[in-house]
Formats: C-alpha cells, sequence, structure tokens
C-alpha cells in the first residue's frame, strides 16, 4: 500500500495547496443542519481532517456525496481519484501482516448445566442420575450470611437452568435467629451442629452419598468471624431419603476458631476423609478423619507446602487480586496480599496418594497417605514425604479421575490444566474466556467434568488495584460448565 501514499502526496502538491477540510454534505439547495464529527490522520509532514456530515438527498433518494469546501483548485478529476483511494488508505492503518494472537478461544466443548441469578456459588455435586446440588458459602460473601431475616440459603438442590430448592429442607438452611451470636463483646458464627452456617464445599462420593462440608464461619460487617464449637461439621445425605446419615464434629484442636475447611475427598476402601484446611490467618494443615470412629487430627501443619507463597499475587483478567482489609468495628483501612493457604484436595484412584494445592500455593504436591492413615506418624516424616510435582497457575480446587490425571484450575490462563501421573507434565485442558476464577472442581459419573466460575476476583472483600475498595464488581450469572472427560475417563473412587 506504500504506492497510494506517494500518489496521494504528489496529488496534494501538483494541485499547489494543502488539503485541509474535506465536507460530506448534502447535495440538494436546502441547508440542513448538520451533525460533525473529526477524524484526524498522519502521512508525510501534512495532516488531513475528515469532517463527516448527515445524508445527502438528490432528487428525492438518499446518498451519500463529496463536495469539496477549500481549496477550489482541485479538480474533479483529482477528487475522484482520491475519493476512490481513499477505502485503500483506510484499509491500510488495518495490520495487512497481523500479530501472533492466543490461538485458544471461546470452547465449543463446554456446556452451561445451570446460570446462577440469585446468591454467590462456590460448589457443585452431581450424582450418578443426574441430580445436581450446589451450596452457597458465607465465609466469603456477607450477602450469603443468615441473620434469620434475609432469606438466604446454604444448599440447593438445582432443579432447573436457572432454578432451586433449598436442600435437604429449609428447616436446616434456617439456623434459628442467624447465623451470627453477637451477644458477646464480638460476633461469632453460632456452633449450631445441626443447621447450616456457612457451607464451603458439596460432594457425591463413589457410592451415592452427598457430603456437606460447612466451615461454621461467615463473614459479617466486612470481617471473616470466628467458628464456635460444633459449627465446623461434616454431614452426610442419603440421597434416596433426603435424610441425613451422620454429622462429624471437630475438637477445638482440629477445627480452630481461624480454621476453614475449603475442601473434602473420601477414601471409602479405607474409611478415610482428608479436609483442605485454607486458614487465612495461615493456620494451614490437612485435616484426616477417620470415617468409621469420627477421630480427627492435623497434619503437615504449617509445613510451606500447605501455606501461601510469601508477596504472592494472584491476576485474573489481567488484574491483580488483594485482599480488602477491615478493621474490628468495620471499616476498610487498605488493603493487602491474600493470605489463604491450601485448598483443594484430590486422591489417586488406588486412594494411596493425596494430591494438594491452593490458590496462592504455586506447586502441585503430593503425599502418600499411608502415613497420613496413622496418628502415630511422626511429623518430620510425613514432611519428608512429600513431593513437589511442577509449578502450577492459580488454581484453588483440583480433581482427579479415573486414569490418575489431575485437573486444576488456571484462572491466569482462563481455563483448566491437567497433570498426566504417567508422564509428570502438564497441559492444557480447556481454554475460554468465560472462564475466570473455579471455585469447585469436580467429576461425576456421566463422564464430565463440571465445574462453577463464580467471579471470586470480582467480590467486595477483594481488590484489583484500582477503584473503589469494597466495591461489588459482580455481574450475574455466576455459571457451571461441564466438559467430556479424555479417553473415556470417569469419576474414581471419591
Amino acid at each position: 500500500m506504500l504506492w497510494i501514499f506517494f500518489l496521494l502526496f504528489f496529488t496534494e502538491f501538483y494541485s499547489k495547496f494543502t488539503l485541509h477540510y474535506l465536507k460530506i454534505a448534502r447535495k440538494n439547495i436546502h441547508d440542513y443542519p448538520q451533525k460533525l464529527i473529526f477524524y484526524r490522520r498522519k502521512f508525510g509532514n501534512s495532516r488531513m481532517f475528515i469532517r463527516r456530515f448527515s445524508l445527502a438527498r438528490q432528487c428525492g433518494k438518499t446518498s451519500f456525496g463529496f463536495v469539496l469546501q477549500e481549496p477550489k483548485k482541485m479538480g474533479p478529476t483529482i477528487l475522484t481519484l482520491f475519493l476512490g483511494l481513499l477505502p485503500a488508505l483506510v484499509a491500510c492503518d488495518n495490520n495487512t501482516n497481523p500479530v501472533i494472537q492466543d490461538p485458544l478461544g471461546i470452547s465449543d466443548e463446554l456446556e452451561i448445566v445451570h446460570l446462577y441469578f440469585g446468591q454467590w456459588v462456590s460448589g457443585i455435586a452431581v450424582s450418578s442420575s443426574g441430580r445436581m446440588f450446589s451450596c452457597y458459602p458465607a465465609g466469603f460473601d456477607q450477602d450469603n450470611t443468615n441473620l434469620g431475616n434475609n432469606s438466604v440459603v446454604a444448599v440447593v438442590e438445582l432443579t432447573g437452568l436457572e432454578t432451586d430448592t433449598p436442600y435437604p429442607n429449609e428447616e436446616m438452611n434456617s439456623p434459628p435467629g442467624g447465623a451470627v451470636d453477637t451477644s458477646g463483646i464480638f460476633p461469632v458464627t453460632f456452633g449450631y451442629t445441626e443447621y447450616f452456617l456457612s457451607v464451603q464445599t458439596v460432594v457425591i462420593d463413589s457410592e451415592d452419598t452427598l457430603w456437606i462440608l460447612d466451615t461454621g464461619r461467615c463473614m459479617y460487617g466486612g470481617l471473616l468471624l470466628g467458628s464456635s464449637p460444633g459449627g465446623t461439621k461434616l454431614i452426610s445425605v442419603d440421597l434416596n431419603t433426603n435424610s441425613t446419615i451422620r454429622t462429624y464434629t471437630f475438637p477445638t484442636n482440629v477445627a480452630l476458631p481461624v480454621s476453614f475447611f475449603s475442601d473434602v475427598t473420601f477414601d471409602l476402601v479405607n474409611q478415610f476423609a482428608y479436609i483442605a484446611d485454607l486458614s487465612p490467618e495461615q493456620q494451614n494443615a490437612i485435616v484426616v478423619l477417620n470415617l468409621f470412629d469420627g477421630t480427627s487430627y492435623r497434619v503437615l501443619m504449617n509445613d510451606v507446602s500447605v501455606m501461601i507463597e510469601p508477596g504472592f499475587v494472584p491476576f485474573i483478567y489481567g488484574a491483580p487480586l488483594y485482599q480488602v482489609l477491615y478493621s474490628p468495628s468495620g471499616q476498610i483501612y487498605g488493603y493487602g496480599n491474600i493470605k489463604n493457604g491450601v485448598s483443594g484436595v484430590t486422591l489417586s484412584p488406588d486412594m494411596e496418594t493425596l494430591y494438594y494445592s491452593g490458590g496462592g500455593i504455586r506447586f502441585l504436591y503430593c503425599v502418600p497417605t499411608q502415613l497420613l492413615r496413622n496418628n502415630n506418624t511422626p511429623p518430620s516424616e510425613i514432611v519428608s514425604a512429600v513431593r513437589n510435582l511442577g509449578q502450577q497457575g492459580v488454581s484453588g480446587v483440583i480433581t482427579a479421575d479415573s486414569q490418575g490425571n489431575v485437573y486444576q484450575g488456571n484462572s491466569v490462563n482462563d481455563g483448566i490444566e491437567v497433570y498426566n501421573v504417567t508422564t509428570g507434565y502438564t497441559r492444557n485442558f480447556v481454554h475460554d474466556p468465560r472462564i475466570n476464577f473455579i471455585s469447585r472442581l469436580i467429576i461425576a459419573a456421566d463422564g464430565y467434568l463440571y465445574f462453577t466460575v463464580t467471579q471470586f476476583h470480582l467480590l467486595p472483600s477483594i481488590y484489583q488495584g484500582f477503584g473503589e475498595l469494597g466495591k461489588d464488581r459482580r455481574q450475574k450469572p455466576y455459571v457451571a460448565f461441564r466438559i467430556r472427560l479424555p479417553d473415556g475417563a470417569t469419576l474414581r473412587g471419591t
């Protein structure tokens, strides 16, 4: 297109003037009001300003016309030539040699299974018959905190693309007087064992039992309240009768007041469960629960593998994520680094390896479960057995399929990656600009990977380095997707 510039340059000087204005006007004799929009472009050392006016009318027909305003020496031939070349001149502005771009766009393999127009969501679980369940946690969003009069729920069964109903019943979703105890000097979350307080995760195991993990910690007045004994619990529900099977509670030296149980995975062969303690107060650990006798204990307490990398700043959609800081009175006074530790756990198909990671932990780790199942194993022996499996993206959740592959959310990359246990390498599994923060990642018996995309980075409690602190930037709906697993993989033994 370089010849166009030379031709226009010659035309400009041949006419012995500098082109200043080009007018688009009506061609009839009436002087209609004109709307001006200015465009400026450079070529050579001269400047060209174009005025765009309203449509021209001639002989009752609408058309566009170009009429010179000044100078008057330019002839119609040159004008016609200039106008003929103008589209080419504009076209040459478009890069004829485009810079390489990300080839991964919207994935046609993703299916939307639910749109959440109500409360903020985290978990999703799918039974063998296709029933779907979700939870609305109060630990990160105080709009989900039950105050006794605000009609929020914690666990629901999804009944349609945009509808749900409280599960297993409305009573368990309605703690008397709400979830917050304000009778003391400082508010705390009640210690109800028979009511939901702040459910972070729902899981359906290989035997089709629904498990509900309640952190027992609500957000109130901008603050994440401490838990009370009995409030942190794990509940199993029979999907055939929609009734509670058993409720597991934890002693105060296992579920600390500052604990935040975020994820759980089950070994039904040996009757153990493994829970990630995310604790924003950095009291991080893996909690081991014996499902047979109900005993529990903490391992890897404050080990480097379960704690956030110092100074770590996650990014989503190109913006950094910081934690909004509140004073004890609930006033915003600044922002700082997010402190959440280990948040995702999953097991190998043979139940002999526990994988774990977190949104602020840059690596995927694993440890033999044989050591964890024995409460007498020396802590140093467990620590020395931990393996670093390599760096990952920002991922707060993980899950494994029947072939042992470990799937991890990667919010920085707008997608999900998969770690191949055979090769030891990680590759991209799905990439889609609709994927931002993944709050839950599960595999169902139907051979699909389900996950929720929840806009965590837009919560009022998260600051992106610009704009107003404490502003809610979320745009409903939140979404649950699914995608078919590769190579015939399916649900492992949970």
